[in-house]
């Protein structure tokens, strides 16, 4: 099939997203077992960096070894002198590349979209008022629903919302332990790495495949968050167990709510939650330097970004390249 030089240079990138996101799929997913085991002597606001970098690692590693690497050799060495053919190999593989992005944005807008309704609550008729509890602005709301509400919702502009029923259920030192675990969220953004997970390609279009590392991510955020909450303390962490329990016999959600942090937890969650709680394991604060999983992206960066600035590279390349797409 005979395609002008733009399509090409297209096509040759999307087919790139494929096979490099796929390759890095296949490696995180092998590595996601043995970082699964370390993590577990790891603080839990450090593996869950750990694995937000496994889920984020093949994206970003897609990215920058078309921008750094596969565009630069194409534009310098291909010429523009009409049309040329493509592969089926090529045809197939960027379809699929194609299909990524359209999975990725249509779950990243059906995850904003249902975040703002439920942002909206804090707007709109079952907002009843805000209110300043130990320090924190919390949006009291209606229940929209017949389980209680407690959570952190939105990306940009965070707002707390919580149920009435909720609000009069928990005592002082209970609300003020669930607020401080939610403050953990808030300083985190988490909802903002919950966005990030969604937008990011899985496996293969309309498969995610990182359901296990996603999961782990979740456990451990909110393990960090707990820890943040109960600060060390034993009274602390009494009442944040207590409120955890309290919220279970209430009533969970029935669905989880995207791009927000919900005080609500699974039977299995809690269990372990209330676990650790109870032996009041002491906890650094949450901070905001990079740690070595970050560090690590920093660096593979840093490393495409000097193999792009080696031309001996992209005329190799740039045959890679051209077999690929022929």
């Amino acid at each position: 099939m005979a395609l002008p030089y733009s399509v090409r240079l297209v096509c040759l990138c999307l087919e790139m997203l494929f096979l490099v996101n796929l390759a890095a799929s296949v490696l995180v997913l092998g590595l996601s077992g043995t970082v699964a085991k370390a993590a577990s002597r790891m603080r839990p606001q450090h593996a869950a960096r750990w694995f937000l970098s496994l889920r984020l690692l093949p994206f970003t590693l897609s990215l920058l070894v078309i921008a750094a690497l596969c565009v630069p050799s194409y534009l310098r060495y291909e010429q523009n002198t009409g049309s040329e053919g493509m592969g089926l190999f090529c045809i197939a593989c960027a379809l699929m590349g194609l299909g990524l992005v359209l999975t990725s944005a249509m779950r990243g807008t059906l995850a904003l979209a249902q975040g703002y309704r439920m942002s909206r609550m804090s707007h709109g008729t079952q907002h009843v008022q805000t209110r300043r509890v130990a320090d924190t602005e919390i949006c009291v709301t209606e229940e929209a629903t017949g389980a209680p509400l407690m959570a952190l919702v939105g990306v940009l502009r965070p707002r707390l919302l919580v149920s009435c029923r909720l609000l009069q259920a928990l005592t002082t030192p209970q609300l003020e332990a669930a607020l401080r675990h939610e403050r953990a969220h808030l300083l985190s953004r988490d909802n903002l790495k919950r966005l990030l997970m969604a937008v990011a390609p899985g496996m293969i279009p309309f498969h995610g495949g990182f359901a296990a590392v996603e999961a782990h991510w979740e456990r451990f955020a909110e393990l960090a968050a707990d820890d943040y909450a109960a600060g060390g303390r034993a009274d602390r962490s009494i009442a944040l167990a207590e409120t955890l329990i309290k919220v279970a016999r209430l009533g969970n959600l029935e669905r989880p709510m995207p791009l927000a942090s919900s005080l609500s937890a699974t039977s299995q969650q809690l269990a372990l939650r209330v676990e650790r709680l109870m032996s009041v394991s002491s906890a650094a604060p949450l901070n905001s330097r990079s740690p070595l999983a970050w560090r690590y992206l920093l660096l593979l960066s840093g490393m495409m970004g000097l193999l792009a600035l080696l031309p001996k590279i992209f005329y190799p390349l740039y045959q890679m390249l051209e077999s690929l797409l022929h």
